[in-house]
């Protein structure tokens, strides 16, 4: 597995990680109605986007470079 490979899937997985954090954050609050929870929600949601704009912009820096 190449280094772009690898970085890719690590991408992959902190992307659903965060948004899995922010969903359970969003539920916990929902259920306690406390408030940190609610703000690492959101900073969990806005890593999540900020790191999918970063896999985007990795790929089409090294869209030349091959995967093995």
């Amino acid at each position: 597995m190449s280094l772009k490979a690898l970085h890719i899937v690590f991408i992959t997985v902190s992307i659903l990680l965060a948004f899995g954090f922010a969903g359970w954050c969003g539920y916990y609050f929902m259920k306690y109605s406390e408030l940190p929870m609610l703000v690492m929600g959101f900073i969990s949601l806005v890593t999540g986007i900020v790191l999918i704009i970063y896999g985007r912009r990795f790929l089409q820096k090294l869209k030349h470079v091959n995967y093995m």
